[in-house]
C-alpha cells in the first residue's frame, strides 16, 4: 500500500489570483485547494484583505471531505452545554 504524497504548498500566490479563487469558491478549503496553499493561510489572507477594505464575501471554512461537512446548530449546542450536569 503506497501513501499518496501531496504537492508542496506554493510559495507565493498573486493577489489577483487569490481574489479570483476566493470569488469563485464556496469554502476557504476550496480556495486553498485551487491555489495549492495551506487552508489556514487562505483564511488569514482573506480576513486580512477584508480588514483592508477588499469586499470579499465571507466563506465558511469547509472541510477536507466532500461538501462542507455537517451543519452545526450553535444554539442547540450551547443549550446542550448549559443543560449538561458536571
Amino acid at each position: 500500500m503506497s501513501v499518496k504524497k501531496r504537492k508542496p504548498y506554493k510559495d507565493r500566490v498573486d493577489s489577483k489570483e487569490f481574489v479570483k479563487a476566493w470569488v469563485e469558491s464556496k469554502t476557504v478549503y476550496e480556495v486553498a485547494r485551487k491555489l495549492n496553499i495551506n487552508p489556514q493561510s487562505a483564511q488569514q489572507r482573506g480576513k486580512k484583505y477584508m480588514e483592508k477594505g477588499i469586499k470579499l464575501k465571507n466563506l465558511p471554512y469547509g472541510g477536507m471531505g466532500k461538501g462542507n461537512g455537517p451543519r452545526i446548530n450553535i444554539n442547540e449546542l450551547n443549550d446542550l452545554i448549559r443543560n449538561t450536569a458536571v
